[in-house]
């Protein structure tokens, strides 16, 4: 079954919790070197304005008047609640994540962050930007356009270069408009990479077929996730949810990974 895929617009319906109330004052930090290489997408009322780190704590800053949402860590574990504190005109949560959701009723925003980036001085101005992989119109079916990935520069020096041993995690996971779906492109990639992906464990009612190419070298996890994160901005926002005994479900962003549902060969 094909659908359309659009942008849905939800207003927040769940407010922030958890929160940590500071006092009337609190004392601002030392100097400290601040990252700002955090990428926002999702739903655009309830993501913050930029968020940023100093290493410890993570710092989140929201328009003035906006509710702060329900505040989640997401790894590999799954979902964690985060509890807050307000220091004005921040929210802090402790730590640094690999991810950050914002979540209101069933709308999602998210702060993924990108790694070691730009440090110290005044913060970007930022809005959540649309560079997840964007989503082409179409009649009946809304192709996944993605992104090119550029082929690494050859070696500078006249000699050839080694090739490096062939690992999971070196492998190049391709997609493009040949293979059809991003259902087909899951079930190629996890072929290759030893996992286990079957008809039933993509459990949403729609395929989405690709239209463009794009190339992942950074291991089997993280190119599952960069394609499925080209569904952010659609109305059927999907996540992958990875098993102990490498089994790979696709459901959708709304719900939770059931890291206890009993998955494995053949299981729905």
């Amino acid at each position: 079954m094909t659908r359309s895929v659009f942008l849905l617009c939800l207003p927040p319906l769940l407010a922030g919790c958890l929160a940590t109330p500071t006092g009337p004052a609190w004392t601002p930090p030392a100097a400290a070197r601040y990252d700002f290489n955090w990428r926002l997408s999702g739903e655009r009322a309830l993501a913050p304005q930029q968020v940023f780190h100093d290493g410890q704590d993570t710092w989140l800053q929201f328009a003035p008047g906006q509710a702060v949402p329900a505040l989640f860590a997401q790894s590999a574990q799954g979902e964690r609640a985060l509890p807050y504190q307000s220091r004005d005109p921040y929210v802090v949560v402790r730590g640094v994540w690999p991810a950050l959701l914002m979540r209101g009723g069933s709308a999602v925003a998210r702060a993924q962050y990108l790694g070691a980036g730009q440090e110290g001085g005044r913060a970007p101005a930022r809005g959540v930007e649309r560079d997840v992989l964007p989503v082409a119109q179409a009649p009946q079916a809304v192709p996944v356009e993605l992104l090119p990935v550029d082929a690494p520069p050859a070696a500078a020096s006249g000699l050839p270069a080694q090739p490096p041993p062939i690992t999971p995690s070196s492998l190049r996971y391709d997609a493009s408009p040949a293979q059809g779906t991003m259902r087909a492109v899951l079930r190629d990639w996890s072929r290759q990479a030893g996992w286990t992906f079957e008809p039933e464990h993509w459990t949403v009612a729609v395929d989405i077929p690709l239209a463009g190419t794009a190339s992942f070298s950074e291991g089997y996890e993280a190119a599952v996730s960069e394609l499925l994160r080209a569904t952010e901005l659609g109305d059927q926002p999907l996540q992958p949810c990875f098993y102990a005994n490498r089994v790979l479900r696709v459901v959708s962003l709304r719900e939770a990974c059931d890291r206890t549902a009993p998955v494995g060969e053949g299981a729905a």
